[in-house]
């Protein structure tokens, strides 16, 4: 009978070629790197977002804390760049130095906006008292005007003395 020799016989494996492993090599560089790129814009995107977020939560928080003051108050005085409220024996001042509103009290001072740049059009009333006055803050580079309005009228006195009694 007759016998093959082993050497013959060429037995083929299924591969890729060199050529398939760097064309899949590039395509798959491409995309990682579209992929990384995407990435790294919205991550951007979303920083910015978080940081407008931010500045626009202090300013809500110095807004309510202005309208909660002058509810709370019997008298606004104005001084030299800033405001004084009045209650009793207690006095809140909001001074602005170099462009930040500080609020200060009898025990400490702290900062409640970073970007404050003036306090202007003071109304008065014949007692020299505040009755409007607005603040201009900065929110990425716009400015943004508020305006505050406080009330000495009856109402307003019976208003404090109802609240005061509960």
């Amino acid at each position: 009978m007759f016998r093959l020799k082993s050497s013959h016989i060429k037995k083929r494996f299924p591969s890729y070629t060199i050529m398939d492993v760097l064309m899949g090599m590039v395509v798959t560089s491409i995309v990682v790197s579209i992929v990384f790129f995407l990435l790294t814009s919205v991550n951007k995107q979303n920083h910015d977002f978080q940081k407008v977020r931010l500045e626009l939560n202090d300013y809500l928080i110095l807004n309510n804390l202005l309208k909660r003051e002058l509810d709370q108050t019997a008298k606004v005085l104005e001084i030299p760049k800033g405001l004084v409220f009045q209650k009793d024996n207690k006095s809140i001042h909001y001074v602005i130095k170099e462009d930040q509103l500080f609020r200060a009290d009898d025990n400490s001072e702290k900062m409640v906006y970073p970007n404050c740049s003036e306090l202007s059009n003071l109304s008065t009333t014949e007692n020299n008292l505040v009755t409007d006055f607005d603040i201009k803050v900065k929110i990425q580079e716009r400015e943004l005007v508020c305006h505050y309005h406080k009330d000495y009228g009856q109402a307003e006195i019976i208003n404090n003395e109802l609240l005061d009694g509960i």
